[in-house]
């Protein structure tokens, strides 16, 4: 079922491996309030943005799909892993950052930052898919 999002929603128990298109990286799944967030930046692309607590990918993907150029910063090893192998299968090129954001001091001035903390798929909710052109 189409989402206003974008999404397309999927019965609860949906294996995310079977769906098509996704080992081949044409799409990510994503809960449907984890979208707005990125939808509601609304990137253009060449803008400089920020993700900050990336892992494990959703929104970083939205952002870098939309034409921005993002800087991903994620502080646990094993999430930013994480979160460059799922951009490695979206062949999606987003600059990774492992560091702790309180800690954290950019090079340079970004347009746009993100930070949906706590993340808002936290609550219960069915699997959603975004498609990236």
């Amino acid at each position: 079922m189409p989402l206003p999002t974008g999404s397309v929603r999927y019965p609860a128990g949906t294996h995310v491996g079977a769906i098509p298109g996704f080992a081949e990286g044409r799409l990510w799944v994503q809960d449907a309030a984890a979208a707005l967030p990125a939808m509601l930046l609304a990137p253009r692309p060449g803008e400089r943005i920020a993700d900050l607590c990336a892992a494990p990918g959703g929104k970083t993907a939205q952002l870098a799909a939309a034409g921005a150029q993002v800087t991903a910063v994620e502080r646990d090893p094993a999430r930013l892993a994480r979160l460059a192998e799922n951009l490695t299968r979206w062949r999606l090129n987003v600059e990774l950052v492992l560091a702790d954001v309180l800690a954290w001091t950019p090079p340079a001035l970004f347009d746009a930052v993100l930070l949906d903390a706590p993340c808002s798929a936290t609550g219960p909710s069915a699997v959603t898919r975004t498609c990236r052109t």
